[in-house]
């Protein structure tokens, strides 16, 4: 859950750029085209662009590990995902 709330993490329609050097040596987070998807099932948080430019996905794998899947409450759940959408948005 550390890696998920970590400050100033990039959000939806933030700059992929940013969020490939922000995510850089973390190996449970994939920054990637949304067409390479499927190739990382086994990450706990992956980041995509369609267009290089902006992030256009953000996917959160809540069942990434039991430590994970035990700790969570709809509270929690929520609060992760707000903090991946702009203010703006929601």
């Amino acid at each position: 859950m550390e890696i998920l709330a970590l400050d100033s993490h990039p959000k939806i329609y933030g700059d992929y750029n940013d969020a490939e050097i922000f995510w850089k040596g973390y190996k449970k987070v994939a920054v990637i085209n949304t067409n390479q998807k499927s190739h990382y099932e086994d990450k706990l948080l992956l980041v995509a662009t369609s267009d290089k430019k902006i992030i256009s996905d953000i996917t959160i794998n809540f069942l990434y590990s039991d430590e994970i899947k035990h700790e969570l409450t709809v509270d929690k759940i929520l609060k992760v995902v707000c903090e991946y959408i702009p203010y703006e948005i929601l």
